[in-house]
């Protein structure tokens, strides 16, 4: 009845209407209408059987919605926490050579926001304490090789301040090696 008070408030003709229950996760969300305004004609079967795809198709889309919500609000707390503990995130792809850094962890290397540049292996190596690298270079190498899949190497990291002088701060890097699914 109230589709039929919308109908009738908004001075809507139609000559036929159809409704059909859009269900997200197993659960009602709203019903799906459709209406034939000032046609005589009636739905055919073939309109019949597209309405259930379109139904359907809503209520991915709601879904997909849902979920990319519930994605970016994980990631906010996800971030939030992580900078409030100073632990930073990295990701290292083998094939093209790069970090993805987490953009904090780049500022505290001394990069300004949104002026990061890609991050390189060797940059990695520049910015290590010369007694601490080649420790660094050979964990590294374990990491690639995955004689070591997961533990943790403390080393000193060059750290930028603001007149652009070094100075070098103890980091502890926790890692675990990642395999692509696709491989």
């Amino acid at each position: 009845s109230s589709i039929m008070d919308f109908m009738q408030l908004n001075s809507i003709e139609y000559q036929s209407l159809v409704s059909i229950p859009v269900f997200v996760n197993g659960t009602f969300y709203a019903f799906f209408i459709i209406i034939r305004e000032r046609n005589q004609s009636l739905w055919s079967k073939e309109d019949m059987q597209l309405f259930p795809l379109f139904s359907k198709s809503l209520s991915l889309n709601i879904e997909r919605i849902h979920s990319r919500k519930k994605l970016e609000r994980e990631q906010r707390l996800t971030t939030l926490a992580l900078v409030k503990s100073d632990v930073y995130s990295w990701e290292y792809d083998v094939q093209r050579n790069l970090f993805y850094n987490n953009s904090s962890l780049l500022v505290r290397y001394g990069y300004p926001p949104n002026q990061q540049p890609p991050f390189t292996q060797e940059m990695l190596m520049d910015i290590i304490h010369p007694e601490d690298r080649q420790r660094a270079e050979e964990n590294f190498k374990n990491i690639l090789n995955v004689k070591e899949p997961d533990g943790s190497i403390q080393i000193r990291i060059c750290v930028k301040r603001g007149d652009k002088h070094c100075e070098y701060e103890w980091f502890e890097q926790k890692y675990m090696a990642l395999t692509d699914p696709k491989t």
